[in-house]
């Protein structure tokens, strides 16, 4: 809704940070699904019966700043038809965390990389550790808001699983940014 006119101005790529997520959850024996809503063109109605139908433990949002009003209409409508965690992840939490959380819909947020805070988390929820054990994230305690420790960058990204690709939609469905001279179906390789 944020678009209006211009929904359909410039590309779709592939949410190359979720399916690292995904990767190091499956990695650590977490059954995951990613809801591509924005590239799928789902409504929150539609949203809602895809999570009702899926009954996660924890649901997780990443959000840029442009797309964080909507997101937070989503996250609402997600609060009040489930009692689940909600986190959110994305540049508009690593560059303005207490905003993001502000809103009192989402109980952790993750700033910066998140392929080992969001395995910690879960691990949380499972009893297996204690939550300001977790760095790079910012919580909800009570009315208070509170942030742990900068996680350090991962350095070594042979470490890292392979992003979980396979639970995107169709890579057909995903297109360049508006800047390239064709709009074609894009996937990312990534080399060091």
């Amino acid at each position: 809704s944020t678009w209006g006119d211009f929904k359909n101005v410039g590309g779709n790529t592939t949410p190359l940070g979720l399916c690292y997520l995904a990767g190091a959850l499956r990695r650590n024996k977490v059954e995951v699904c990613i809801d591509d809503a924005f590239v799928l063109r789902r409504s929150i109605a539609q949203i809602v019966d895809s999570i009702r139908n899926y009954c996660p433990d924890i649901i997780g949002i990443s959000s840029t700043s442009i797309l964080f009003e909507d997101v937070k209409g989503l996250a609402k409508s997600i609060k009040e038809h489930f009692s689940l965690p909600l986190i959110i992840g994305g540049p508009h939490v690593t560059i303005s965390p207490e905003d993001a959380m502000k809103s009192g819909f989402f109980d952790y947020g993750v700033i910066g990389e998140g392929e080992h805070s969001i395995v910690e988390i879960v691990q949380y929820s499972k009893g297996e550790r204690p939550l300001d054990s977790i760095k790079g994230i910012i919580f909800r305690d009570g009315k208070l808001l509170k942030r742990t420790g900068s996680r350090p960058v991962v350095n070594d990204l042979d470490s890292l699983p392979l992003p979980a690709i396979d639970l995107l939609p169709p890579l057909g469905k995903y297109s360049p940014q508006a800047f390239t001279y064709r709009n074609r179906p894009v996937g990312y390789i990534i080399t060091s």
